[in-house]
């Protein structure tokens, strides 16, 4: 580790730490003013010369055409990283025009690139079935060819925790001009340890998406912000979700895509575990054929379709928001995504199913805090003798057309965001 001193913007000056591989020669040049601590150390004081550049050093060539960002998506258990990753690149794209390019793992690539970006679809040690320590260095030679093929000017990722080919690429001959983006969300469970916080070091921004459940956050993204890591600052944005930039159809429109006739309809989608899943179905099947209502399964295109013999009506589509008006009520997990584009996007009735893997989001602080607010009603794994009570008088209101009045209904504008990540390109164009 080294300890170093950094002058804030307030004239204030905090002290920090950092992991001495997280910076290149090159990369330390673009964030502060190098200094030889010892000044008689002769061959000291002509390295942090060199680095600093001579007066007469013939200037690095200016980066032409548009900002660029490349985003590193891991094969995350959901969509979650790739839905959050496409917004930020919209609202780049709104803004300032910036070039996204995918350096994606994700099975879900065809979406990205569907949606207008550009795609290198790569393949984990897992999927090759490949010696990770070998993986590791292929993909650090191939990575890094990229770095000096495309020259971003930010390199942004999405995820827990950072892997090395990402960083060993930065610090190889030719690669150190980019900052370092990551999107890291909240809702950490509250037991979370505090060692997921450590990929601040290597960052110059940690970017939050912000979440309305905040006040029922208790994990360590809100107790520590990134301020005394390396040279990271941090900036939390409103909701992000890719649904300002997508079409909205009206109820007829959005039937007729999904080939729907007359009729009350439910979606269910449930994304990951949730306690007793076979049992939780037949609630839900039971109380829908009472009411009349069909139900509408939303496969993911990460996942099979339901075991049910093909009594389940399925469409598979993404994202979900455009199609949302078809649905006279809705039955979903409570990702970060889903949950926003439902309370902040839709006015039908909505119960919330928060899945329970240990490695996902505190979806049933979120759950709980909708739940109280009147947003949405909620189904806990732990307590499956309320299941049926509260799925029957759903579907009654489903069936009843009830709407949800007290919801946020607005979706902020990101253009700080964009500033924030504009500020990196700044840096880096020294």
């Amino acid at each position: 580790m080294i300890t170093f001193t950094y002058d804030e913007k307030d004239g204030t000056r905090s002290t920090r730490q950092a992991r001495l591989d997280a910076f290149s020669w090159v990369r330390l040049r673009r964030l502060g003013k190098l200094f030889a601590a010892d000044i008689l150390d002769k061959d000291m004081a002509d390295l942090v010369s060199f680095a600093e550049g001579t007066p007469d050093a013939t200037p690095a060539a200016a980066r032409n055409g548009p900002p660029t960002m490349i985003v590193v998506v891991p094969n995350g258990v959901g969509l979650g990283h790739v839905t959050r990753m496409m917004a930020i690149g919209k609202a780049l794209n709104k803004t300032q025009n910036f070039r996204i390019v995918f350096w994606c793992f994700s099975r879900a690539a065809a979406i990205v690139q569907a949606a207008g970006f550009e795609v290198l679809l790569r393949q984990t040690a897992v999927h090759l079935n490949a010696h990770p320590p070998d993986w590791r260095r292929w993909e650090t030679v191939e990575f890094a060819k990229t770095l000096r093929h495309i020259k971003p000017d930010i390199v942004a990722y999405d995820g827990a925790a950072f892997d090395p080919f990402m960083l060993n690429a930065m610090r190889t001959p030719g690669c150190g001009r980019s900052g370092v983006l990551w999107v890291r969300r909240g809702m950490m469970r509250a037991d979370t340890s505090r060692s997921v916080l450590d990929p601040e070091q290597y960052s110059d921004l940690v970017l939050e998406p912000g979440d309305l459940a905040v006040e029922a956050d208790l994990g360590p993204t809100k107790m520590a912000k990134a301020e005394f890591q390396g040279f990271c600052k941090s900036f939390i944005a409103p909701p992000i979700t890719l649904k300002p930039y997508l079409p909205a159809y009206s109820r007829r429109e959005a039937m007729k895509r999904l080939g729907l006739r007359r009729g009350k309809y439910c979606l269910v989608s449930l994304g990951g575990a949730f306690g007793n899943w076979d049992q939780l179905l037949w609630n839900i099947k039971e109380h829908a054929q009472r009411n009349r209502i069909a139900l509408v399964w939303a496969q993911s295109p990460l996942s099979p379709p339901p075991d049910d013999n093909g009594e389940t009506m399925i469409r598979q589509f993404y994202p979900l928001s455009p199609y949302l008006e078809a649905f006279n009520g809705v039955i979903s997990a409570t990702g970060y995504n889903s949950f926003h584009e439902l309370v902040m996007g839709y006015g039908g009735p909505v119960l919330l199913a928060p899945t329970n893997l240990e490695r996902m989001d505190d979806q049933e602080a979120r759950a709980t805090y909708a739940g109280d607010k009147g947003w949405a009603d909620v189904l806990y794994a732990s307590r499956p003798e309320e299941h049926g009570e509260i799925i029957s008088d759903f579907m009654a209101r489903l069936r009843k057309g009830t709407q949800v009045t007290t919801r946020p209904d607005t979706f902020a504008d990101q253009s700080d965001m964009a500033e924030a990540l504009g500020g990196i390109c700044k840096t880096y164009a020294r």
